[in-house]
């Protein structure tokens, strides 16, 4: 049995409480709150888990809507079930467990690979294109202005085409149709939330030279990076060979170990022999 408290405090501060009953994580491996909305100055919409892994962790994390479409993510807390347990620690009091989270929300203006720009959108719906892609058996219409600005591999294509039509091969007509909202600076907020269309849109716009999107998804990478997906964004940062992002996922790993936090729970089967190498010589590092 849980209960989840939310209250909306002073300065735009927000404050989740969970409570858990001790017997409650005796009774299996993921407890799921309550959703609880807070509809006053913010439509904010928070929910929290713990999962128990095969390897004795207790994983929390609390995650929520604001608004209609914003999504966030929070992962809190690594702790063993051992030390849960131990008087010494005193997680539990009368037994419960209690868990609480202060987050301030603000405005912030959002990247490009978030906003949303109205000229873009006429211009996509302007039928005076001047240039065809076939994926997926589909046809995309573009204006090649606007993709050549971004992509000097679409630049090098259109000067070199003996026509105005080109097929693209090898990814999905929905990444595709994501690079090309993007360079009418449309909102591809939704696609890259998924960690597996976002790498392959990192993947495309590497392969297609793309000078501005792929820093950006590199970037919005090394900010989300969990337990859960860093064994994915190693490899991306391989194949790209972006070296920002492999030393983020590098520092992330290394972290867990240095502060003696359990990274049993992480796939090292997505890992090659190099990094779990660079790991560990940089979490021996002083």
């Amino acid at each position: 049995m849980s209960k989840l408290e939310v209250a909306d405090k002073a300065n735009e501060t927000i404050q989740a409480k969970w409570t858990i009953e001790k017997k409650t994580f005796a009774d299996g491996t993921y407890t799921d709150s309550e959703s609880k909305t807070l509809d006053e100055k913010i439509d904010l919409t928070s929910n929290m888990y713990c999962h128990k892994s095969r390897y004795g962790v207790f994983d929390f994390e609390v995650t929520g809507n604001i608004g209609a479409k914003e999504k966030y993510y929070i992962h809190l807390e690594q702790i063993g079930e051992d030390t849960l347990y131990s008087d010494s620690m005193r997680y539990f009091s009368s037994g419960q467990f209690c868990i609480s989270v202060d987050g301030i929300f603000k405005p912030d203006k959002k990247s490009i690979i978030l906003d949303v720009s109205n000229w873009g959108l006429k211009l996509q719906k302007d039928d005076k294109t001047d240039f065809e892609f076939i994926v997926s058996g589909e046809s995309v219409k573009v204006h090649k202005l606007l993709l050549s600005a971004e992509s000097s591999v679409f630049n090098d294509m259109f000067e070199n085409a003996t026509g105005d039509k080109v097929e693209i091969t090898g990814f999905k007509l929905e990444t595709f149709k994501a690079a090309v909202d993007f360079c009418y600076a449309q909102d591809i907020a939704d696609f890259v939330t998924n960690d597996e269309n976002a790498v392959e849109l990192l993947l495309f716009a590497d392969k297609h030279d793309f000078k501005t999107l792929k820093p950006k998804l590199e970037a919005h990478f090394r900010n989300l990076l969990t337990t859960k997906n860093v064994g994915i964004m190693v490899a991306a940062a391989n194949k790209v060979k972006c070296q920002s992002l492999r030393q983020a996922c590098i520092d992330f790993v290394r972290s867990l170990l240095n502060n003696n936090k359990s990274g049993s729970n992480i796939d090292i089967s997505f890992f090659d022999a190099k990094f779990l190498q660079e790991v560990l010589q940089q979490a021996l590092k002083p």
